[in-house]
């Protein structure tokens, strides 16, 4: 089962994206947060330079998304 995930992370401009994910690819929060901060770098969203600043993703699942087993 996968979940899309509406995400926000508000540094210097709000970077916004839309991720979905396999049951098994995480399996706690926190977990979310590294594959989000990680997609926003594969995608170019964030620089990879910027890894260094403390992100606080806000995370919500989509309205048209199955609740997640956690």
């Amino acid at each position: 089962m996968s979940v899309r995930y509406d995400v926000r992370i508000p540094i210097k401009r709000t970077i916004r994206l839309s991720i979905v994910v396999e049951d098994d690819q995480v399996s706690t929060w926190k977990d979310l947060e590294m594959l989000v901060i990680n997609e926003a770098i594969d995608r170019g969203q964030i620089l990879p330079d910027d890894g260094d600043m403390i992100f606080y993703p806000i995370i919500t699942r989509s309205p048209s998304s199955v609740p997640v087993k956690w």
